[in-house]
């Protein structure tokens, strides 16, 4: 979708407290994964649109996506972890024999993505 036609603002979002004179913490939903700080000019006042019946849902991309792979995970080769800075924390990261598929073809694939697959995680680490 073109970015001129997706909505400049989401939503209504309660205010939690004012940070400053130029920022205040919204009230966000977990699932959208965004800082609840905002400065004031990313801050504009809700009026709700009575004819618009679609005003509470978001045209966005969601924000969570499960992923679905064509193939099974056979064996956990590896395991490495991704460090981040700032207040973002490190994460794992597994590198993965998919069935089928020759050792060539094998990725690199968070953890949070293997939820599937936690014993073969737990017997990679007891080895």
């Amino acid at each position: 979708m073109h970015k001129g036609l997706v909505r400049r603002y989401e939503g209504s979002f309660p205010i939690a407290k004012r940070i400053s004179k130029v920022a205040y913490k919204v009230e966000v939903s977990s699932h959208l994964e965004i800082h609840p700080a905002f400065h004031v000019s990313q801050l504009k006042l809700f009026h709700e649109d009575k004819e618009d019946e679609q005003w509470r849902e978001s045209h966005r991309v969601p924000t969570l996506v499960t992923k679905k792979y064509d193939h099974e995970v056979d064996e956990v080769m590896a395991c490495r972890v991704i460090p981040r800075r700032g207040i973002h924390p490190s994460f794992m990261e597994y590198l993965v024999k998919w069935r089928n598929l020759p050792e060539s073809e094998a990725t690199w694939e968070k953890e949070l993505t293997l939820w599937k697959n936690k014993d073969l995680i737990k017997a990679f680490h007891q080895d």
